[in-house]
């Protein structure tokens, strides 16, 4: 009878650690967009704009908006891993060297992926607020309070090793999964939408809070800044 209730009382505990880690990330990306004209992290990446806000903890970090340790990989090189992060993920020792420049590496370890969503049939994130805006700034968000801007990555010891490597959500809904409702294979662009307690996830929103959200719960208008056809959409699916 103890055990159920001491795995609950530790799932607890990963769950409030990992929201007040999202509200550090809130408070870094306020840093952020106070400095650069109220734009979330952006890159420039024109051959692939599933890429635009892929390098946001690299751009946070090495502009001093983001605290970091420096950690050794397993090739021998240095790499820089965010110290916020969901208790709840496996730790890898894979070398990361995910960067424009390839000089400031940024570990796979972090467990948080930005809305970098640029479709306009599925109502854009934050890699384009519309067509030919590149980036988004605070005040393009209509619902700040009900905008996702982060969400938990699949943790690989559930969606493969491959899951250490994806920074943000693409442009695709099928990315979300579920413990509860499993892909059939590993994703690296896997949403985990059952990360704590194999019912729900939580998220960080433009306003600043960040708070759980039931995968059942969870419909594409969390992720649009413009409504579509696609708004209640829901995740609660099998691949």
């Amino acid at each position: 009878m103890l055990l159920p209730a001491l795995n609950n009382a530790r799932e607890t505990a990963k769950k409030i650690s990992c929201l007040n880690s999202l509200k550090q990330h809130a408070i870094y990306i306020t840093l952020y967009t106070d400095s650069c004209g109220g734009f979330f992290p952006w890159h420039d990446h024109e051959s692939d704009k599933n890429l635009q806000v892929y390098y946001w903890r690299h751009l946070m970090m090495q502009g001093g908006f983001m605290k970091y340790v420096t950690v050794k990989r397993e090739s021998g090189t240095m790499s820089h891993m965010v110290k916020e992060r969901c208790p709840g993920h496996a730790i890898s020792n894979k070398s990361g060297n995910m960067n424009p420049e390839k000089t400031f590496r940024v570990d796979y370890n972090g467990t948080y992926m930005m809305n970098g969503v640029h479709s306009s049939t599925l109502g854009y994130g934050l890699a384009a607020a519309g067509p030919g805006i590149k980036g988004c700034k605070t005040n393009m968000i209509p619902h700040p309070s009900a905008f996702n801007i982060l969400a938990e990555k699949g943790n690989p010891k559930d969606f493969s090793s491959n899951g250490y490597i994806t920074h943000s959500i693409y442009n695709n809904y099928d990315y979300f999964h579920s413990v509860a409702n499993p892909a059939t294979r590993g994703d690296n662009r896997a949403v985990d939408l059952t990360a704590h307690g194999r019912s729900s996830s939580n998220y960080l929103y433009a306003d600043g809070h960040a708070a759980s959200m039931n995968y059942r719960d969870v419909r594409w208008k969390n992720f649009s800044i413009q409504s579509t056809d696609r708004d209640n959409v829901g995740f609660m699916r099998k691949r």
